[in-house]
C-alpha cells in the first residue's frame, strides 16, 4: 500500500491544470475533492479495507497521510507561482492542514453513506464529493469568489464532473487488473 499516496496525487496532477488567477480558492477545493475521489476508489479495492472497521479506519488514515505528503508538494507549488511583476521572493503556501481536513471529511461521509445506507461505492464517493463542494460553494459565495449563482453553478458542476471522470477511471483501472 506504501505508493497509494503517490500514485493518486501523480494521478490527478497530470489531469488537473493550474488555477487562473483569481480561482486559487475554488481550484483548491476541485482538487481536493479529485484527490478524495481517486484516493477512495483506490482505497475500498485494497484487501486490507474489508476486514474489519478498526483495519479500515487504519488503512483510510494511512491513505490520507500518504496523499497529503504526497499531493502538497505539487499543490504548493502551483499555487506559490511568482506573478511576473513580482520582484520579492516567491510567496509559498502550505495547504496540508486543509488538505487533511477535506479528505477527512470526504472520507468520513462516504463511509457513513456506506454503512448507513448502503449505497454503492461509486454513490458514496459522489455524494461526499458533492458534500465537500457545496459546502466550499457556500463559503466561496458568501467571500464574493462567485459572483452570482450561475458561477458557482458551474463550478459545482465542472468539479463533479471531474471527480466523477478521474474516480471512475481508477475504479476501472484497478479492476481490470483483479481480471
Amino acid at each position: 500500500m506504501g505508493e497509494i499516496g503517490d500514485l493518486v496525487s501523480a494521478f490527478v496532477e497530470e489531469r488537473v491544470d493550474g488555477p487562473a488567477r483569481g480561482e486559487e480558492d475554488s481550484w483548491q477545493e476541485a482538487v481536493f475533492a479529485g484527490l478524495f475521489s481517486c484516493a477512495f476508489e483506490a482505497t475500498m479495492r485494497l484487501s486490507e479495507a474489508r476486514q474489519d472497521p478498526e483495519s479500515l479506519q487504519q488503512v483510510i488514515s494511512k491513505t490520507i497521510d500518504e496523499v497529503v505528503a504526497s499531493a502538497s508538494v505539487w499543490v504548493n507549488r502551483r499555487l506559490s507561482r511568482k506573478p511576473r511583476w513580482w520582484f520579492g521572493p516567491r510567496i509559498n503556501v502550505d495547504i496540508s492542514d486543509r488538505t487533511r481536513e477535506r479528505l477527512t471529511a470526504c472520507f468520513n461521509e462516504a463511509i457513513t453513506a456506506l454503512s448507513n445506507s448502503g449505497w454503492t461505492l461509486e454513490a458514496a464517493r459522489s455524494h461526499a464529493c458533492f458534500g465537500v463542494l457545496s459546502r466550499a460553494r457556500l463559503v466561496l459565495t458568501t467571500r464574493g469568489v462567485f459572483k452570482n449563482d450561475e458561477g458557482a453553478r458551474q463550478f459545482i458542476e465542472l468539479a463533479m464532473a471531474g471527480c466523477d471522470s478521474m474516480g471512475n477511471e481508477v475504479a476501472a483501472a484497478l479492476d481490470s487488473r483483479k481480471s
